[in-house]
């Protein structure tokens, strides 16, 4: 966003303001330009720069909403808890079909191998039961391909071979998963959708003040934020407003005129990535860690991610990022697992953190989705989304959608959203487990630069072109990326320098990624060769 943009903005009046250009909110703002409503989307970073770009990157099959770690008698002692479990599954597998059907370049299937061990918190049959109720509550036509073997096997199995105690592994559950290729890109693709339909969508561009006049209607500033932040801002008016920030709702929510209780309880998330010898290319490890919390080791290219942790988050909502404790707590649980791994943490690679938007209740942070109606704090017409994951945006957006055609009528005509890929072109397709890093041409970098309003070079590498998310993060292809997009978005060459200088820092410090450390050691292996692009 140019200050010309900004500037050109004010005064304007839109039907809605959607405060967060993650996954959520830009589904919002999608199925809301749909309907015919004017809106307004803004972000004060990047879109999907957030949490969405943070998670483990994984499409669930509703498995982790059935409380398999519990106890069997659950369900009868808990029965709230259980049909909640229920319908937040049948949720899961609705949006897992659909993603499946009418994204399929998005997405990469694989098995997830979880080991059963005896006098564990998960029994067989507790497994089957699941996949069994699984199935009862509809897969939308994608199998779970679920199948056991018998522990016997798990000695052959990779990554399997190395986990404690083998004698007592009972059996081993593999049930079919999904991995996001990128969800950033998801975003950019919902962005650019949103866009389409006719939504003004703006990154780097804050909300600063919120008021409610006597009419009802909204009065919204909106400042430029990032690079030349503060230098102009815009009033604008809109009818309605939904605050889908993520982990920064209580700081939107705290703009408005009267005051909103907290609505969110994070957890940070943590992973790492490292590359295991080949025999496990493509190969995955999910199981129970020792506070009886998931933790998995899944495939990414040749190179594989093992995480998360999953402990509460009242740091900086802008500085989240990794920290050696977090690794060294992932890697000394993985070690406890996995001690034939040999795990140290010359092996990491790079990490990232993100913070869960869970909603917050007593005690702990609510693994569901709720949108709250800010009415009752007498602001009628604000509403705020917490707890709402990836996987179910589509189903958000919608809902959203619903809420406002309660509330108003659209000032436009309805018009037909899509949710095809919009980068790479069509036809380009990718695949995860042999070549996940496309070979990014010049004429795809360009159009990224053009269409996909970056900001930086970081905006391009990680949310565009996905180059980032590599062994050597992008960090060899940078220059001339950037000396191709610069020409796009007007960058002198002090400009394009300063670009990759800020690239190679922001590797340092958001995923200790060290170019100029020693080569990195494959897992039990030899040393991977610094730098490359698998």
């Amino acid at each position: 966003m140019s200050q010309s943009e900004l500037e050109a903005l004010d005064g304007s009046e839109f039907d809605v303001l959607v405060v967060g250009g993650g996954i959520n909110g830009s589904a919002t703002a999608q199925h809301l330009a749909s309907a015919g409503y004017s809106v307004l989307l803004v972000d004060k970073g990047d879109f999907g720069s957030g949490s969405s770009s943070r998670s483990s990157r994984s499409l669930g099959n509703g498995m982790n909403y059935l409380a398999l770690g519990h106890s069997p008698w659950d369900p009868l002692l808990r029965p709230g808890r259980f049909i909640s479990g229920c319908r937040m599954a049948k949720a899961a597998l609705s949006n897992r079909a659909q993603f499946a059907r009418e994204t399929p370049d998005r997405l990469a299937r694989m098995g997830f191998v979880f080991p059963i061990i005896k006098g564990g918190s998960v029994k067989p049959w507790q497994f089957d039961a699941g996949v069994l109720l699984l199935q009862l509550l509809g897969t939308g036509g994608q199998k779970l391909n679920y199948r056991r073997v018998s522990g016997r096997e798990a000695k052959n199995m990779p990554i399997v071979e190395w986990m404690r105690e083998p004698e007592r592994i009972s059996s081993i559950a593999i049930i079919d998963h999904f991995l996001y290729r990128s969800p950033e890109r998801i975003v950019v693709d919902t962005v650019l959708d949103a866009k389409n339909l006719g939504a003004l969508t703006l990154n780097y561009a804050a909300l600063s003040r919120l008021e409610q006049k006597p009419d009802g209607n909204w009065k919204a500033t909106i400042v430029e934020s990032g690079t030349g932040a503060g230098e102009s801002e815009a009033t604008i008016k809109c009818r309605m407003v939904f605050s889908m920030a993520g982990v920064w709702i209580d700081e939107v929510n705290r703009m408005a005129p009267r005051q909103a209780p907290q609505m969110i309880a994070g957890t940070k998330g943590v992973h790492v990535m490292l590359q295991l010898p080949e025999h496990c290319r493509n190969k995955s490890c999910v199981w129970y860690n020792r506070k009886n919390e998931y933790m998995y080791i899944l495939p990414w290219g040749n190179l594989h991610y093992l995480g998360p942790t999953e402990t509460p988050y009242e740091g900086s909502l802008d500085d989240i990022r990794p920290t050696e404790a977090d690794i060294d707590w992932i890697l000394d649980e993985a070690a406890y697992w996995m001690p034939g791994m040999g795990l140290r943490r010359e092996h990491v690679i790079f990490s990232w953190a993100g913070v869960r938007p869970l909603t917050k209740s007593v005690g702990h942070g609510l693994r569901r989705r709720v949108m709250h109606d800010l009415a009752d704090q007498g602001m009628p017409g604000l509403y705020a989304m917490t707890g709402g994951p990836l996987n179910s945006h589509r189903s958000a957006g919608q809902d959203a959608m619903a809420i406002a055609k309660a509330y108003l009528s659209p000032s436009g005509a309805a018009k037909q959203l899509s949710y095809a890929a919009k980068l790479p072109p069509t036809g380009r397709t990718w695949q995860l487990f042999e070549n996940f890093v496309p070979t990014v041409t010049p004429e795809e970098v360009r159009n990224a630069a053009r269409e996909a309003t970056p900001r930086s070079l970081v905006d391009l590498m990680f949310r565009r072109l996905h180059m980032g998310w590599s062994a050597g993060m992008g960090l060899s292809e940078a220059p001339w990326v950037a000396e191709i997009a610069g020409e796009i978005l007007g960058w002198d060459k002090t400009r394009t320098v300063r670009e990759v200088k800020d690239y190679a820092e922001y590797l340092k410090r958001m995923h200790l990624y060290d170019p100029a450390g020693p080569e990195v050691p494959i897992v039990g292996g030899t040393l991977r060769q610094s730098g490359e692009l698998e």
